[in-house]
């Protein structure tokens, strides 16, 4: 809990000046926690407190309108429904001043004093000071405001605003902004959707009712979802591309170059709401992550049509405060995932076990095509599907079959990815389907390399 005065702490007006009280207990009203607050500042005070009234007040009692109580109301009530709100920060467009409150005393020679008038004390009750006012103005529009004057253009992106001389120390103002129209169309956009995935409660059961994305993950091959959620730093670099695992400044590269690189980070910030992560600092300070995620995916004629799904979400977030960046990116990853959208039949025990089991039921990480690490070309008179090629620097179409990595990083590249021992220990279970244990389904091309070891 956090109070502005507890019965161990003299009075404001002691230790500063009797214009801090106010402030002071507005400042504590904004903090995102218990608030309190207590009438009597010392342990050993042998005065009562005072009574409560509803109407006008006598020795002994107080009302609403003693002291700071009508201001102390107001500011409970906002702390309140900024709590019950769920609210944080917010930058925008200026639409109300919510109230304006001021601690001024009865004599205007009193304004340069430490406290106004003469403090007696009284000698039954707990008492206070006596000569001042408060003066409270609630609901007023920007031009009715006596505090402050709006300096901007009402089209403006920015609202910008200056003090008045009346805004005078004891002095208090509670603004309420929206979203400009621009962001919060894009706000909205992305909410829309975000609302088409369906939730659980667990990420591993994400389910997607989107289907433009359905379909186009639909399409995507074992190897396309290796090169979409994983990859390593050598394996992405083996491209030749001149690309690698995206690095977080003060954090360092990520694990993948995939999407499960940037899920795995921001697992860890979602637990303890960590918004003062680096990764969270990166994405509030440009699009460079975004731009990485898209652009990666472009490069191969498989995955450019998600990669052009993702650019139409990400999208929206260049016209979102970059404050709210993080707060929307974070679930939009998870959501758009490949892994969390392929409709694959799992048995029971993976799809009932922990999110343990479902990702080793998932294993693509380790299986994917690296150009430094060819296989022998496949026998043309397998069925389909049959190994993508490409054309190397003198016009020859080279195939290009899928290989394991014993581990990553080190075995993911070069002569050392394709390491016979743990590849064949690796191969079967690697790539059986775990849609029915007892009977693993290998494709066709991994079945012919296993009779060809078995008969030899």
């Amino acid at each position: 809990m956090f109070l502005d005065l507890t019965h161990d702490n003299r009075s404001p007006a002691e230790v500063r000046t009797a214009w801090d009280m106010l402030p002071s207990t507005a400042l504590v009203s904004m903090a995102c926690c218990a608030t309190g607050s207590n009438r009597d500042p010392v342990v050993d005070e042998q005065q009562v407190y005072a009574a409560w009234s509803e109407s006008s007040t006598q020795r002994g009692e107080v009302n609403k309108k003693s002291g700071i109580i009508e201001c102390k109301n107001l500011l409970n009530k906002l702390h309140f429904e900024l709590g019950a709100s769920g609210f944080n920060q917010v930058q925008g467009r200026l639409e109300e001043i919510i109230f304006e409150m001021q601690v001024k005393g009865t004599k205007e020679e009193d304004a340069d004093k430490k406290i106004p008038g003469v403090f007696v004390p009284d000698l039954e009750f707990i008492n206070g000071l006596e000569n001042f006012n408060v003066e409270v103005k609630e609901h007023l529009t920007p031009a009715q405001s006596t505090f402050v004057q709006v300096t901007s253009s009402s089209d403006s992106d920015m609202t910008v605003c200056e003090y008045t001389s009346k805004f005078t120390p004891g002095s208090v103002i509670a603004f309420r902004l929206s979203l400009l129209p621009r962001a919060q169309s894009a706000v909205n956009k992305i909410r829309g959707t975000l609302s088409e995935f369906g939730y659980k409660s667990r990420i591993s059961e994400v389910t997607t009712h989107n289907p433009v994305l359905t379909d186009i993950v639909n399409g995507l091959s074992l190897v396309d979802l290796n090169r979409i959620l994983y990859r390593c730093d050598d394996e992405e670099k083996d491209e030749g591309r001149g690309w690698g695992a995206y690095n977080i400044p003060n954090y360092g590269p990520l694990l993948y170059c995939g999407l499960q690189g940037v899920v795995s980070v921001l697992s860890e910030i979602r637990v303890v709401n960590d918004l003062g992560h680096p990764l969270c600092g990166n994405l509030r300070d440009g699009d460079w992550l975004p731009d990485y995620i898209v652009g990666r995916l472009k490069f191969e004629p498989s995955t450019q049509r998600l990669a052009g799904w993702l650019e139409e979400v990400f999208g929206y977030l260049r016209d979102v405060p970059r404050y709210l960046i993080p707060a929307y990116l974070i679930p939009s990853l998870p959501a758009s995932s490949p892994s969390s959208n392929r409709g694959i039949d799992f048995v029971e025990f993976i799809s009932e076990g922990s999110n343990f089991v479902k990702a080793l039921g998932f294993v693509v990480q380790f299986c994917g095509t690296v150009k430094s690490a060819l296989l022998p070309p496949l026998s043309p008179n397998l069925r389909d599907p049959k190994p993508p090629s490409f054309t190397d620097g003198s016009g020859n179409q080279i195939q290009l079959s899928a290989t394991i990595a014993a581990g990553l990083p080190h075995f993911s590249v070069g002569y050392m990815r394709n390491w016979g021992r743990d590849t064949f220990i690796a191969l079967l279970e690697t790539f059986s389907s775990p849609v029915d244990m007892k009977k693993p389904v290998l494709t066709e091309q991994v079945r012919s390399s296993w009779d060809l070891l078995a008969s030899s």
